[in-house]
């Protein structure tokens, strides 16, 4: 992989945080922001602020937000800052275009003996593509609204690496088929069958990091910043070494599948 741009490298800082695994939900993708954010330069910081700023990517005055839809005003859209509202941004653009669905995941068999490596397992895209694609992107001569995009999916996709169920596959459309009682709340089958609620990937991505870091519906962003405060202070001195340390897309997804 070919050196980092400045605006990408501690945006990616958190790609070393590999002590602290939580699945994403909207507040999960928000954290990883907010942390990313506080690692900027002020140099990366403007350049980031430059690119999200007004960057087109919402064309509706009141758009669909897979994140507090309640959320519109694009001018100010968020008192957490730009990163951590764009940080969902790319589960909005899924849907817009499904050919994008694949860029959020690594279906690396679990339990592979081998360690994976591209073209493996992404014949239709895959996450760790998707993040050097964006990289690419952003270290190159792109308009700035190819280059907001492209660091819109990054933020995005940084926190989908982190999520196991993400880069590992068990026939279970990354747990989504696992049926799971979370504290008293039985699960029941929807969609026809094909998906339980609740079930370990929703789990993983919304309930326990929002349990876990009392993050509560009316007060949520003072409940997200104080639990990224706790975090950033909790491994103060670990971010210190991670951040000496070079960025590596593919060892993350390695160590989950066991295959390093």
């Amino acid at each position: 992989m070919k050196r980092l741009p400045c605006i990408v490298f501690l945006s990616l800082s958190l790609l070393s945080l590999k002590g602290v695994s939580f699945g994403w939900g909207c507040s999960g993708h928000e954290i990883v922001a907010l942390i990313a954010e506080r690692q900027l330069s002020d140099i990366a910081a403007q350049k980031v602020l430059s690119l999200l700023t007004s960057p087109g990517l919402y064309v509706n005055k009141k758009p669909h937000r897979f994140c507090r839809p309640q959320t519109y005003d694009i001018a100010n859209p968020s008192e957490l800052g730009l990163m951590a509202f764009y940080a969902t941004w790319a589960d909005d653009f899924r849907d817009k275009d499904p050919t994008t669905a694949p860029w959020h995941f690594w279906d690396v068999p679990l339990g592979l003996t081998t360690e994976p490596a591209l073209p493996q397992f992404c014949d239709q895209g895959c996450l760790v593509k998707a993040i050097q694609d964006q990289i690419d992107i952003l270290d190159s001569n792109a308009t700035k609204h190819s280059k907001a995009k492209a660091l819109a999916l990054l933020i995005h996709f940084v926190g989908d690496l982190h999520q196991p169920l993400h880069i590992a596959t068990n026939d279970d459309r990354g747990g989504n088929c696992v049926p799971v009682k979370y504290f008293g709340t039985d699960p029941a089958i929807t969609n026809a069958g094909k998906k339980a609620v609740p079930n370990l990937h929703g789990i993983w991505d919304t309930n326990m990091p929002e349990k876990i870091g009392h993050i509560r519906g009316s007060t949520h962003d003072d409940d997200l910043t104080a639990y990224m405060d706790t975090l950033m202070s909790d491994f103060e001195s670990n971010i210190a070494v991670w951040r000496t340390q070079p960025v590596d897309i593919h060892a993350w997804p390695s160590k989950v599948t066991g295959t390093l």
